[in-house]
């Protein structure tokens, strides 16, 4: 009797899985900086869309209220004005995004919340 040998192949698509981290945010008075960077966990290269600061707020360090802004878009949903920022798989891209507004204060304690959208692989 001859032993049996089986193997499968699997499958997978091919994906970018890109995201954001952010590594720091500077308040500079009437700019902020917020500086991090795309990193991909997928098994394809791909782009970065779109960064979208959703949420921006400063306090003081009594948790006072001094400024806030919301969808600060980095990047644009149409194909002409994206950031088309390619991230290999498994590998990181580090970018710094500044943002101007007189009302922006030179100090401060910062919250925020970032959504990135993304195009598909290569």
């Amino acid at each position: 009797m001859l032993p049996c040998i089986w193997g499968g192949v699997q499958s997978a698509d091919a994906a970018a899985n890109i995201g954001w981290t952010t590594t720091k945010v500077v308040l500079n008075s009437g700019v902020v900086k917020i500086s991090g960077y795309f990193y991909n966990s997928g098994n394809s290269g791909g782009y970065a869309k779109e960064l979208i600061v959703r949420n921006l707020t400063t306090t003081d360090n009594n948790d006072n209220f001094i400024w806030a802004t919301t969808d600060l878009h980095f990047g644009k949903a149409d194909a002409s004005n994206d950031l088309r920022i390619y991230v290999s798989a498994g590998k990181r891209e580090y970018y710094t995004f500044s943002y101007r507004n007189s009302n922006i204060p030179n100090r401060g304690n910062v919250r925020f919340d970032i959504y990135t959208r993304v195009i598909g692989s290569k």
